[in-house]
């Protein structure tokens, strides 16, 4: 008789707590399955899309190399033609000779 309440106990633990569990790990499982397709899938197509987009509105400039040489060579030689040696001594207003005391 205490074999059978045995039985009967773990019939109605796996018929009334089983089947919730079951369900829930199924629930929990597809809840990550949507959050890793959303993360990894989606999110990943939509960052495509906006780059084709983007690329679409960006207009093309050809650059004129000549000009940016000779502006670049202009602002070396003004560089280089000022030197340290060529500039005028400018007197320090800040800095004065002590008065005469008298």
């Amino acid at each position: 008789m205490v074999n059978k309440d045995k039985d009967n106990f773990f019939l109605i633990f796996i018929t009334n707590y089983l089947k919730p569990i079951v369900f829930l790990i199924t629930i929990a499982s597809l809840v990550c399955l949507m959050l890793f397709l959303y993360q990894n899938v989606y999110k990943t197509i939509i960052s495509a899309e906006e780059i084709a987009i983007l690329k679409q509105k960006v207009t093309i400039e050809t650059i004129n190399k000549t000009k940016i040489d000779q502006v670049v060579q202009k602002i070396e030689d003004k560089v280089s033609s000022t030197s340290t040696d060529d500039q005028v001594q400018i007197k320090n207003p800040f800095f004065s000779e002590a008065p005469d005391k008298k």
